[in-house]
């Protein structure tokens, strides 16, 4: 996941709201959104956009559910090609569940 680069002048405020600002990474056939915290927004073209950016996504929300130690991942689909990428209380640590939302 890359950070945003933030010029050095403007003082800590100025960061602060820097890193709260999303990234949006394009790839082929998906686009994902994300925060530095989550949730991560997955929208795909096509199937296999689709697998790779949940794919993607999950392993960012794995590693965060690791460092936390207490919640498990959230898989929430929207629409037929939106989905977002949580932790979540409902979910015991280390285990993902699916939701449909639509």
């Amino acid at each position: 996941m890359s950070l945003l680069q933030v010029p050095p002048q403007g003082g800590q405020r100025q960061r602060r709201l820097a890193r709260a600002r999303l990234t949006i990474e394009t790839r082929e056939s998906w686009t994902m959104q994300r925060t530095i915290d989550l949730p991560i927004t997955v929208t795909a073209t096509d199937r296999a956009g689709m697998e790779r950016g949940l794919d993607e996504a999950v392993a960012v929300a794995r590693a965060r559910a690791l460092h936390e130690g207490r919640q498990g991942i959230l898989v929430t689909r929207h629409d037929y090609n939106a989905f977002t990428v949580d932790l979540s209380d409902a979910v015991p640590f280390g285990l993902t569940r699916e939701h449909q939302d639509w």
